[in-house]
């Protein structure tokens, strides 16, 4: 379902959108997203709809924020995804500008969901599902923070004890489980996701 969130008055030359605007805009976003139908951009809810979209403008971009069901990620398709739409194409936002985006956001109002409740996890197998597939979309931008640092090797035979030395766990990078640090940032983050898109109130380091 298509939620034009965007006031179509908006003092930019740019940005006042006609009705043929919005509809070119649509147009591109489903170029640009090859997982989203037609139907899914239509401003009645329909039964089959994977997601609600929904037409921000922010600092003088105008953005769509995807919003995947439970639907969309069990097809394997992405459950919340943020595009932007000012320049000459469509650019998808990655993970740590969408993040910056939802808490800069959130911090402007931590009361109001910038979906105006039009989604929610009132359902308790979605909320199982949505809630679960963002912990581990924020798990993973956790763990890709990380950094390992490079060691020289400056001589041939150096090699193999470079390779033993990085081998030891605490220089692989590999772990599998978060620090007491990433933990509370992702509680923190999962926080501020639940809130500012599904208007849910989670509580960090509570029962599921």
């Amino acid at each position: 379902m298509f939620i034009n969130l965007v006031n179509t008055d908006i003092p930019f030359k740019e940005y006042q959108l006609s009705q043929d605007k919005i509809d070119a805009l649509k147009f591109q976003l489903l170029l640009s997203e090859g997982y989203l139908n037609a139907y899914e951009l239509q401003d009645e809810q329909d039964p089959f709809d994977c997601y609600n979209v929904f037409l921000l403008f922010l600092e003088g971009k105008l953005l769509f924020l995807l919003v995947g069901n439970a639907r969309a990620i069990e097809d394997g398709n992405p459950f919340l995804c943020m595009v932007d739409m000012s320049g000459e194409f469509p650019r998808q936002l990655d993970s740590e500008e969408m993040i910056d985006f939802i808490c800069d956001a959130y911090h402007l109002n931590q009361n109001t969901p910038i979906t105006c409740s039009l989604v929610s996890l009132d359902n308790e197998i979605d909320r199982i599902v949505i809630t679960q597939k963002l912990e581990d979309e924020l798990e993973y931008v956790i763990k890709a923070r990380r950094r390992t640092p490079k060691e020289e090797v400056k001589e041939e035979s150096a090699v193999l004890r470079h390779f033993e030395e990085y081998d030891k766990p605490a220089k692989r990078n590999v772990d599998y489980e978060l620090s007491a640090s990433e933990q509370t940032e992702m509680e923190r983050l999962k926080q501020i996701f639940l809130k500012k898109i599904y208007n849910f109130d989670y509580k960090p380091n509570s029962d599921k």
